[in-house]
């Protein structure tokens, strides 16, 4: 995301030794040191947290099967396209709904951050898609 400036520009250094970005790898690791310190004793929470964003990424997995298959591919296969994704997304829904409230609450914060920081790039006239060509790697 950095090397598409959705992220500071520094993060997209990439190590000419271990062709990684080490210093994306280094925040990261920063940040999940600090939240492991700051949430010590709650790893049932971290855990959960978690699990909360994936599987709302699940969900949206199940939605988007559907809608590319029978909506922008113009298919017919309702069993394999429609009923499938349907089965997986309410039991992915009911495991959802069954997460502790905390964690809901947090990753919905965690969610609506995310959706505030694309509607201001989105205002400011900014690129919000990501260039997934290899080529730059």
């Amino acid at each position: 995301m950095a090397r598409d400036r959705a992220l500071p520009k520094f993060l997209a250094h990439i190590s000419p030794h271990r062709r990684v970005p080490d210093r994306a790898v280094l925040l990261v690791a920063a940040l999940s040191l600090f939240l492991g310190l700051v949430f010590v004793g709650q790893v049932a929470f971290l855990s959960t947290l978690v699990n909360f964003g994936a599987l709302v990424a699940f969900l949206l997995l199940h939605l988007s099967v559907s809608v590319y298959h029978l909506i922008k591919q113009h298919q017919h296969t309702f069993g394999m396209h429609l009923a499938v994704p349907a089965i997986g997304f309410v039991i992915v829904g009911y495991v959802l709904y069954s997460i502790d409230t905390k964690a809901k609450i947090g990753g919905l914060i965690w969610l609506a951050i995310g959706i505030i920081v694309l509607a201001a790039r989105k205002l400011l006239g900014r690129n919000v898609t990501l260039n997934l060509d290899d080529s730059e790697i």
